[in-house]
């Protein structure tokens, strides 16, 4: 689970980034209507199919990508956070400005899913038609890891709002300044831990089990691709 986002430490970081006093000679925001703080698993794209030499297949996705490899096949879905913010500016005392947004929206999940077949299995429709549907096995926990962070981690993601509501800045366009890298600080120290569980949910998926059944599918087509591979 993630580490509570501490509201101090947030605070310092940006108006220490920013040039600003030191924390305990700002004065908090007071007088803000209430914000809506919305956070949703990102809807998954369909799976964009395909082929590829089998030898090329263990370069076959990026670094940040969570990746199943396969002798036959890879499937990879990058991961990311996406935010929507409504500012809202609320006047206070002494010319100060802040920023109270109506509503922020914190997406996290994946934009790009690829299966990556290798070229050899593309002609047996059987073995073909396996490897997509275990693909989608390995989308499912992807989707179901993403909740359960999602449910885990509501409440460190309302702190960090909270926080950043009691920024007061010169201008408007200042406290919508401190918002944006205020939430990006927030969604990459999010990222760290969720990249984690993405990796042990997807590891999960391949039991021996689960591959000794892949293997024998279709007559044992797949094992036969691999064999052919692995011993050339």
């Amino acid at each position: 689970m993630m580490k509570p986002v501490l509201a101090a430490c947030i605070a310092w970081g940006l108006l220490s980034s920013l040039g600003r006093p030191a924390l305990g000679m700002v004065l908090e925001c007071a007088n803000l209507p209430p914000s809506k703080l919305l956070i949703y698993n990102i809807d998954m794209p369909e799976a964009e199919e395909e082929l590829a030499p089998a030898a090329s297949l263990a370069r076959a996705a990026d670094k940040t990508d969570v990746v199943a490899r396969h002798t036959m096949a890879v499937f990879t879905r990058n991961v990311v956070g996406q935010v929507r913010i409504r500012h809202r500016e609320v006047p206070q005392s002494g010319g100060k400005v802040c920023n109270a947004p109506e509503t922020v929206t914190i997406g996290f999940g994946s934009t790009s899913r690829k299966l990556i077949i290798a070229d050899v299995v593309a002609g047996n429709a059987c073995a073909r038609r396996e490897l997509i549907e275990h693909e989608k096995a390995h989308s499912i926990a992807f989707n179901a890891a993403v909740d359960r962070f999602i449910e885990d981690n509501g409440t460190s993601l309302r702190e960090g709002m909270a926080a950043l509501k009691k920024m007061p800045a010169d201008t408007f366009q200042q406290a919508t300044a401190m918002w944006d890298s205020g939430l990006r600080l927030i969604l990459d120290r999010a990222t760290v831990p969720l990249l984690t569980k993405l990796g042990d949910a997807n590891s999960a998926v391949d039991t021996p089990a689960v591959l000794k059944a892949l293997g024998e599918a279709c007559e044992g087509a797949l094992r036969r691709f691999e064999n052919r591979y692995l011993y050339q």
